[in-house]
């Protein structure tokens, strides 16, 4: 199974340390602090477990409810996409912030091993399971050769 990083707008630039910036830039751009000007798309960290009769995509979405997550299959790709909002008075007075908010989109491709007819989703305290049952084996088949004359 291949695991692909979506990005549907744009190539996002991954956040970089800025401690080799002056102290003050750091902490003067409220604008991004507030995530007030940010349109771009994160990408969540996954786990993918493998048993012998599934994988499970595990993706940590904290402070979400079911209705902020939507799950797709197309085209043998597995999309997660949902959107982060911050609680408003928390972003307030916010003097440093790491966590991400906004559009998510994550990208997962599937492969013949995945029955991707029978897919199911739990989510539960901020975890998003995604169980793909694995496919029934195809068995070899040996194919006789009969010769022409």
């Amino acid at each position: 199974m291949t695991l692909l990083r979506a990005y549907p707008v744009r190539m996002r630039v991954r956040n970089r340390d800025r401690w080799d910036e002056p102290e003050n830039a750091r902490w003067q751009n409220s604008d991004e602090l507030n995530n007030k000007s940010d349109t771009r798309t994160w990408s969540p960290a996954v786990d993918i477990i493998e048993s012998e009769e599934q994988f499970i995509v595990t993706a940590e979405l904290p402070g979400l409810t079911d209705n902020d997550i939507n799950l797709t299959v197309k085209d043998d790709v597995l999309t997660i996409r949902g959107n982060k909002q911050p609680a408003s008075e928390s972003r307030k007075a916010l003097a440093h912030g790491e966590r991400r908010y906004g559009r998510f989109e994550r990208a997962v491709q599937l492969n013949d091993m995945v029955d991707s007819e029978n897919i199911s989703a739990y989510f539960q305290n901020g975890v998003l399971d995604v169980v793909l049952p694995k496919a029934e084996k195809t068995h070899e088949k040996n194919i006789p050769v009969h010769f022409k004359n």
